[in-house]
């Protein structure tokens, strides 16, 4: 929110409502970002008592495409060790960026592999489980780093966010394959919750917009570039291969 607020500071007076609206309308955002914009702006506004007649965006009702782990493994495996561990752990447990930020060390079981996070958006807790590769990942970085059970593991939302969009186009670029230059981030997010329900057939654990998303996904969407999204039962799940 105040990176947004940031924003709209360096090109209009936040102080005049009127003025604010008038920017955000003009710009080429998606009606979806300009929400999220005019949502923290109105916060800004309930804070210092400023009246503020909030205008409404319709977002746009889609589905990214999920990227296959092929893809998602040829951009990690050109990561440092501190970013590869990071986005391996969101590919193996769907965290949020924000989630991985709060996790300390006494959050993982590190003989077992498993994840116990502090969920955000006020989400049910959770346990969740990492491969054996991501776990001598992290035991290598803990014994790197000297970590203490308390200590965090030293992720930065922002940075992680940012390095991803460097790494992922950098990596794009050196194997001339342009499609990977649109893989997001939360990709690996719904990736992780799009495998997790072809295995268990089960989402009622998931947030609302998760539910939405794979109640669209699987019940007469398809699922273009990724073969088993075809919801067969048959399908290698631990292989997941691409398609043109």
């Amino acid at each position: 929110m105040a990176k947004r607020l940031q924003r709209l500071a360096k090109h209009v007076n936040l102080r005049n409502p009127e003025a604010v609206k008038e920017f955000i309308a003009k710009q080429n955002w998606s009606c979806g970002y300009k929400g999220n914009v005019v949502n923290a702006y109105e916060h800004f506004c309930k804070f210092y008592n400023i009246p503020f007649d909030k205008p409404k965006y319709e977002r746009v009702d889609r589905i990214h495409k999920v990227p296959c782990e092929e893809d998602i493994n040829k951009i990690i495996c050109h990561a440092k060790l501190k970013h590869a561990l990071a986005y391996s752990i969101i590919r193996d447990c769907g965290l949020r960026p924000i989630e991985l930020e709060w996790l300390r060390l006494r959050d993982i079981d590190l003989e077992n592999g498993l994840v116990y996070p502090s969920t955000a958006k006020h989400g049910k807790g959770r346990v969740l489980k990492l491969r054996p590769s991501t776990l001598a990942m992290l035991k290598k970085y803990v014994q790197k780093l000297g970590l203490n059970p308390n200590d965090s593991l030293g992720f930065k939302a922002e940075r992680v966010k940012e390095n991803w969009i460097r790494l992922r186009n950098s990596v794009a670029e050196k194997l001339q394959q342009p499609s990977l230059k649109t893989i997001r981030l939360y990709d690996l997010r719904h990736y992780f919750g799009s495998m997790t329900y072809l295995k268990t057939k089960e989402y009622e654990g998931y947030p609302r917009t998760i539910q939405e998303y794979l109640r669209k996904r699987y019940f007469g969407v398809r699922w273009e570039g990724v073969l088993y999204a075809t919801g067969d039962e048959n399908i290698n799940l631990a292989t997941p291969v691409c398609v043109t």
